[in-house]
């Protein structure tokens, strides 16, 4: 040991072994004390270690070490390295100021290439690892404790701060953003605040590249749980999330990881999946089902393999499906995609609407039930000549209690209150069975039960039990015991079958029924 300045400094040039507040060892290559100002100086690899016994092992490495007693301040600086029991903490320059009997840590700030990690331990013995990284880090002990209150953390210019959890089965949680604030209890973390340039992404420690799901945000708040698992998540601002073939974006969202359940909120709030778009205020996703749901003003746009399709030819099959809705379910077992409440669905020309709509793709059907309304455009005629005398391509409209399209059979099928309109021409009936022809378009409509058909242009009107009618062609065969035809003068005939032809408004009456049409 050298006096030096008339006293004023203890100066060590060689290594010395030391004892520190009664708690820590420690070694270091030199050593210089000014007495008057209470400042010790420790530097050249130095070591510091608590006592063997120690309720809570400390130990330190760094390349110098001040200790400002009056300040109650210790610094270290040139890649300082702390651990805490299995905690560690790195950066190039550390600061820690202790309460004033200097028995615990008050505070400590990190500053430069931060990076730690905290291991938390909950009631059942599971370990979850809490990884920070950062520019600088500051943490606020708990008054009469050494257990961290709350945690600062920031990010560098340019770059981003993070905060990871990971649990026993390798499953990460990673925060990113400019600035994170983290709360803790009895030592753990418990909340995370996040803001500026959030990024919230879950991936497996083993392999970061895939990545399982990804969160963006303004800011964000996450709840640990107390097994040290990140349970849930609350967005704000220009919010995205996705999940494998999951995209959303909205105003703010909430995701509860213990359920599964993402809420998704905005002016709208817009999912996207597998070419399937959804529009709402509000959007619901089961991330374990894969069930959606979206609460009023709904819109969506889905492709026609997604279990909502009113394609009735080759061209307007290629075109999406767009439908409006006050609600929207998808998923469930077996897998369907229903709307509730004034829906609205078209397709290229074809146009449906109804209280309720639901497509199961498995079973390639589609029902509307409730003041259901359908416009379909049957197939242009390609030459014309052919089919001089037949009706123009007209859209035909048909309106009924509910409604069934199956189209592994080709066949709609209406029930109750059905009536069928197609120029000035109408048909009301109890059912109606329309098929679509193998090349598209329809085929033939067949009604049934208490049939009447009304035909605008003449007057005319028919009753009976049975109708069959292609909307591309000018006659229509109805069948009945009797059939009754009505002219505007109150003239009436009848018969077991009338074909009535609607481009002369005359009719033929057979005593027989003739053999179907194909």
């Amino acid at each position: 040991l050298e006096l030096r300045e008339n006293g004023k400094l203890l100066v060590s040039s060689s290594p010395v072994d030391f004892v520190f507040l009664d708690r820590f060892v420690g070694r270091a290559n030199r050593m210089r004390i000014n007495p008057d100002r209470n400042v010790f100086v420790l530097a050249g690899s130095v070591e510091v270690d608590t006592l063997p016994g120690d309720a809570s092992p400390m130990s330190l490495r760094c390349r110098r070490f001040s200790f400002v007693r009056d300040q109650h301040l210790l610094r270290a600086d040139g890649d300082t390295i702390l651990t805490r029991g299995n905690d560690i903490l790195h950066s190039r320059r550390l600061s820690v100021v202790l309460t004033e009997d200097e028995q615990q840590v008050e505070f400590i700030l990190a500053r430069w290439g931060v990076n730690g990690e905290l291991e938390q331990e909950d009631e059942d013995g599971q370990t979850s690892v809490v990884r920070l990284r950062g520019r600088e880090l500051a943490i606020q002990f708990e008054a009469g404790t050494e257990d961290p209150e709350t945690a600062d953390l920031t990010a560098s210019e340019g770059r981003v701060a993070s905060l990871g959890i990971t649990d026993q089965s390798g499953l990460e949680r990673l925060i990113e953003a400019n600035h994170l604030v983290g709360d803790f209890e009895s030592g753990a973390l418990r909340k995370a605040q996040a803001f500026t340039s959030v990024e919230i992404s879950e991936f497996l420690r083993f392999a970061p590249d895939t990545v399982i799901r990804r969160a963006c945000a303004d800011q964000a708040v996450a709840t640990i749980s107390a097994a040290g698992e990140l349970s849930k998540v609350e967005l704000d601002g220009t919010v995205m999330l996705q999940e494998e073939t999951v995209v959303a974006f909205g105003d703010s969202a909430d995701a509860d990881f213990d359920t599964q359940l993402m809420e998704l909120a905005g002016d709208p709030a817009r999912l996207i999946r597998d070419g399937e778009q959804l529009e709402a205020p509000t959007i619901v996703y089961n991330q374990a089902t894969e069930e959606i749901v979206a609460e009023e003003n709904v819109r969506a746009v889905m492709s026609s393999g997604d279990g909502i399709d009113l394609s009735t030819d080759v061209a307007s099959g290629n075109e999406p499906v767009r439908i409006e809705a006050q609600r929207a379910e998808w998923g469930g077992e077996p897998p369907a995609v229903t709307f509730i409440g004034q829906v609205r669905a078209w397709q290229g020309e074809n146009f449906l609407v109804s209280d309720e709509l639901r497509g199961e793709p498995d079973t390639e059907r589609l029902q509307a039930t409730g003041q259901v309304k359908t416009v379909w455009r049957p197939r242009p005629v390609e030459d014309e000549s052919e089919e001089a005398e037949s009706l123009p391509a007209e859209p035909l409209e048909v309106t009924a209690d509910d409604m069934t399209f199956d189209r592994a059979e080709n066949l709609l099928r209406y029930t109750g209150n059905v009536r069928a309109v197609q120029l000035k021409r109408s048909l009301r009936c109890e059912e109606i069975e329309l098929y679509l022809g193998e090349e598209g378009g329809f085929d033939r409509m067949i009604c049934q039960g208490s049939v009447f058909l009304q035909d605008g242009e003449s007057g005319n009107s028919v009753r009976g039990e049975k109708a069959t009618y292609r909307p591309g062609d000018r006659t229509v065969e109805v069948e009945g015991s009797p059939v009754i035809l009505r002219d505007p003068d109150g003239t009436q005939i009848q018969g077991k079958t009338l074909i009535y032809d609607f481009a002369t408004a005359t009719a033929q009456i057979k005593s027989a029924p003739t053999p179907p049409l194909d």
